[in-house]
């Protein structure tokens, strides 16, 4: 361990060593407040007035962040005024003297220019800020607004192009769509160029599209999309809804298979044979099977007409039994064109006053087309069924359920269960 000690050969020379000892404490003292005050007074988050800041600057001169969190807030509280605007142009100008390295100092004096309409100064300052810091995605999305105000239309989509493509949280997309769809007059290469290729933008590019009733444009920016990455999407799903719910039958089933994968051009209606475990997000055009209180639907895995399943309905034996949609699946179809709808049903000790029956009806109107014999009681083995129809004029799709509806207020209880299998629609020929 090593040991200094000082020695003094006088009394002076000891009080002079001590003063000195007490001015580099005192001095280190009054940095450590300094730096205390400068960087507390500094602080965004701290709150403060406008005058103790002034004061602080004017006692600081020589800070960077004093004079940059005073030109923040004189610009806050400016309120437009000319004099106010002046104060902060001073103190922003003085940050970037002193830091001229800070993004941050030349956006904030770019901001104060814009508010005093020197666009051109403005705009300087804003492209030193972007040089600065080209990943900050805030500065492209400031600078794209300003030179869109400059009537700088081509260079602005470009930079809202930065903007988007450095965000990953997208949220300058939805107000760039906004603009460059307004400014460009709905030109949608322009609005493909600025939104980008990443499979979310392009989602969203199509949910605005949708937006302006541009659903063919919509469903084939959707479908650039890679249909493994789309899958991912939980918007994906929604947009096949928004364009139901715009009476897109036609581009929603075309989108849908897409995603699905299930394109059969030998039947009409999909997974006829229920050998497919439907998506839980995509039963658009998907037998959507729901439960009741007279009976119990599922998926039957060790009874089938062909393949591995079937759909299984046990009637629970209530009074009046009513089955209405809680099978069905919504089909597209050709309008004027004559189809035939086949299935396999297989009953077992089925006690019933009213048989059930294959139904077809108009997905937009509920209007009956066309309807089965009806399943009778008792037990039997696999029979054929079918539903003759012609598709109306001005039908798009038509919806296929299962129905049991009694003819009276009051009936019999059905009871026991029933197969439906190797459901197929496909157009009559003569």
């Amino acid at each position: 361990m090593l040991v200094f000690a000082l020695r003094f050969s006088t009394r002076l020379k000891q009080i002079i060593a001590l003063v000195g000892l007490c001015v580099a404490c005192l001095s280190l003292a009054l940095i450590t407040i300094s730096h205390f005050v400068v960087r507390t007074l500094a602080d965004a988050d701290v709150v403060t007035t406008r005058a103790t800041l002034a004061t602080a600057a004017a006692y600081f001169p020589h800070s960077a962040q004093l004079q940059a969190r005073l030109a923040a807030v004189e610009l806050a509280e400016s309120m437009g005024e000319e004099d106010a605007l002046k104060q902060a142009e001073a103190a922003a100008l003085s940050a970037v003297r002193l830091s001229p390295w800070r993004s941050d100092n030349h956006f904030l004096l770019a901001s104060v220019r814009n508010l005093q309409s020197d666009l051109d100064a403005s705009e300087i300052s804003m492209r030193t800020a972007v040089k600065l810091a080209p990943n900050y995605p805030q500065v492209h999305w400031l600078l794209a607004n300003l030179l869109i105000r400059q009537d700088k239309v081509e260079e602005a989509f470009k930079e809202f192009q930065a903007a988007i493509a450095l965000d990953p949280s997208s949220r300058f997309l939805p107000g760039a769509m906004d603009t460059v769809w307004t400014i460009s007059e709905g030109n949608l290469d322009k609005l493909i160029a600025v939104v980008g290729n990443r499979p979310k933008d392009v989602l969203a590019l199509a949910q605005y599209l949708l937006r302006q009733s541009r659903p063919t444009e919509a469903t084939g920016l959707v479908k650039r999309i890679a249909r493994q990455e789309l899958v991912e999407l939980p918007a994906a799903a929604e947009f096949v809804d928004a364009l139901l719910s715009q009476k897109q039958v036609v581009l929603a089933r075309d989108l849908w298979g897409y995603l699905t994968e299930n394109e059969n051009p030998s039947n009409a209606l999909s997974n006829g044979s229920f050998e497919r475990e439907a998506s839980q997000k995509l039963t658009q055009f998907d037998w959507k099977i729901s439960q009741s209180k007279f009976a119990n639907l599922a998926i039957d895995s060790t009874l089938a007409h062909t393949g591995n399943n079937s759909l299984r309905i046990i009637f629970t034996g209530k009074d009046t039994t009513v089955l209405d949609r809680e099978i069905s699946q919504t089909v597209v179809v050709n309008p004027n064109v004559h189809y035939l709808l086949e299935y396999f049903a297989k009953t077992e000790r089925l006690i019933t006053t009213e048989g059930i029956r294959v139904v077809v009806a108009d997905f937009a109107s509920s209007t009956l087309l066309g309807t089965s014999t009806p399943i009778t009681a008792g037990s039997t083995d696999w029979q054929s069924g079918t539903v003759d129809f012609v598709a109306p004029a001005n039908t798009q799709a038509i919806v296929v359920t299962i129905k049991r509806t009694p003819k009276f207020s009051y009936d019999e209880p059905t009871k026991g269960k029933v197969w439906f299998d190797d459901f197929s629609l496909r157009e009559k020929t003569r």
